[in-house]
């Protein structure tokens, strides 16, 4: 579950924020009127980029993070940054948190075990993606 941000202040502070394009819930709901336009067989007029916030508290989790996202084939322009973002206009941010998108987020370290599985499988995805 995500929630849309519409200003920089409603982002909470991290060291680390992996941002990412969500190339399918772009141009749709908040994003533009995609839905409509698909009805009516046209391209959408309001178009708008969806990127997705998320925040990490280290390195390691944003690494894996960002490794999950570029496995994903509707997430783009992966990145780290260790600035909070900015809001533009034309772009809707979603803010998904570790305890809201635990997909997203590795598994808590307990001794290693579901970090080693949830890195693998991330990497054998991006590997069989290339």
């Amino acid at each position: 579950m995500s929630k849309t941000i519409e200003r920089r202040s409603e982002i909470p502070n991290y060291p680390l924020y992996v941002l990412s394009n969500d190339t399918f819930m772009s141009g749709w709901g908040p994003c533009g009127d995609g839905f409509v336009a698909a009805v009516e067989g046209r391209a959408p007029r309001d178009y708008k980029t969806n990127t997705i916030i998320l925040p990490c508290e280290t390195l390691e989790e944003a690494e894996a993070v960002a490794r999950y996202a570029r496995s994903r084939s509707d997430q783009k322009r992966v990145r780290i940054v260790t600035n909070k973002p900015k809001v533009r206009s034309g772009v809707v941010y979603s803010l998904m948190l570790r305890e809201e998108a635990t997909a997203w987020y590795p598994p808590e370290n307990d001794g290693n075990a579901n970090w080693e599985k949830f890195t693998q499988r991330a990497k054998e995805k991006a590997t069989k993606d290339d």
